[in-house]
């Protein structure tokens, strides 16, 4: 074929197959800066495959014309193939010049339809050194959240739809975990429990250090876990994190943790001594805990780098459901005695007098060697609230004082 001093793009269309383009008219004159504007026609509009154009003809396209670095930006996902890793890598060194093309690159490759295409984007960034980190990839990836306040922030698994299963996927894991846990929002207890998964006798230092907190995450349901998991992530960021730690396993070291229940703003996990439960909201988080009426429990508070409770643990001791009756005269007692101890329920279940979250001690022996004045109904039916979080101290919640005295004063043997 001989070749034109000049041609056009309308010239070749429909005459020549686009390998035959690309092939006899755009490698051979790409560096030539008189055909730049039919260059860059061919890339616009797309009348060569771009997924023909390799690593080197990019540089130099990239390198010598603006325009043609803003086409390969917009239409990067259709330059690279899920096998592109080397291409993909040469491109991501060039946008490092530029952190406004750097993130653009990011954004683009990680919203790919193509799963496959954000595996090799996270491979690639990884394998150059970058973290699974905010800045870098999940910003980029939820850029729409000032839109649509509701959509969740959390990590590299979202970006791989939780394609588990593949092996691509399951490489990235096990070949940068450490970095994807160090790095990322939330999902550490995902990320542990995937290696193990994947290398049940993987020698790790993490899952060595971790291994109490991840057995735990491991029986939480699965549906449950994605929230789970970012208690458990920031209670790993905690600075007293080894105290916690260590008062965990006090509590749990001898008895197996089963899944329990699943209440309203809590999982419920539990041995036959204790209970845990991992929440993510709460009616009050700092509830009075101080009374007999309450079963003793411990709390902790997971908080936000601004000092706001986002989640938190609490630990108490089981008290099963028995066969004796908790009757309603007996919930009236307990209301009245939580007034005069200047404490207020705003729990809708107890103000209607079910025992849902009531419970008997097996004993007041504890309470009474801590030389505590009981009432007598009390030492005969010792009853105790397990749910907490709905206690004010009186006068810190106006409406909640004056329901609680219209419940007792309505009440009806």
């Amino acid at each position: 074929m001989e070749f034109k001093q000049s041609f056009s793009v309308e010239e070749l269309q429909g005459k020549y197959s686009k390998e035959e383009i690309y092939t006899n008219y755009f490698l051979p004159y790409y560096q030539n800066l008189n055909y730049e504007s039919t260059i860059l026609a061919m890339i616009k509009k797309q009348i060569i495959p771009l997924e023909m154009i390799d690593a080197e003809v990019l540089t130099y396209l990239w390198m010598n014309y603006p325009t043609a670095k803003t086409i390969i930006l917009e239409k990067v996902d259709s330059f690279i193939l899920d096998s592109d890793y080397h291409k993909l890598t040469k491109l991501v060194e060039l946008s490092m010049n530029s952190q406004q093309d750097f993130i653009y690159l990011c954004k683009k490759m990680l919203q790919a339809s193509k799963v496959k295409i954000r595996i090799l984007m996270i491979e690639v960034l990884l394998d150059l050194g970058f973290p699974a980190s905010e800045e870098l990839i999940i910003q980029p990836l939820y850029s729409q959240k000032k839109e649509n306040p509701k959509m969740e922030k959390n990590s590299i698994f979202d970006v791989l739809e939780y394609h588990l299963n593949e092996k691509e996927i399951q490489d990235i894991i096990l070949n940068h975990y450490e970095k994807l846990f160090e790095s990322s929002i939330a999902e550490k207890m995902q990320i542990l429990s995937t290696v193990v998964d994947l290398a049940p006798d993987v020698a790790s230092e993490l899952i060595k250090k971790y291994g109490i907190l991840l057995s735990y995450f491991r029986q939480i349901p699965l549906e449950n876990q994605k929230w789970a998991d970012e208690i458990l992530s920031r209670i790993i960021e905690d600075e007293k994190v080894e105290l916690f730690l260590k008062n965990i396993k006090d509590r749990f070291h001898s008895d197996k943790l089963v899944v329990n229940t699943e209440g309203s703003y809590s999982i419920v996990l539990g041995t036959k001594e204790w209970i845990l439960k991992l929440s993510k909201e709460r009616i009050n988080w700092n509830s009075p805990r101080k009374s007999f009426l309450l079963n003793q429990s411990e709390f902790h508070q997971i908080l936000d780098e601004n000092g706001v409770p986002v989640a938190g643990i609490e630990w108490q001791k089981n008290l099963p459901i028995v066969d004796r009756e908790i009757t309603r005269e007996l919930i009236y007692k307990y209301l009245v005695e939580l007034k005069k101890q200047n404490l207020t329920i705003t729990d809708s279940t107890c103000l209607s007098y079910q025992s849902n979250n009531f419970r008997f001690l097996e004993n007041t022996n504890a309470l009474k060697n801590e030389k505590m004045e009981l009432p007598e109904w009390f030492i005969n039916d010792p009853l105790v609230l397990i749910d907490i979080d709905a206690l004010y101290y009186r006068g810190q919640n106006q409406e909640a004082d004056e329901k609680m005295d219209s419940a007792i004063s309505n009440f009806k043997k």
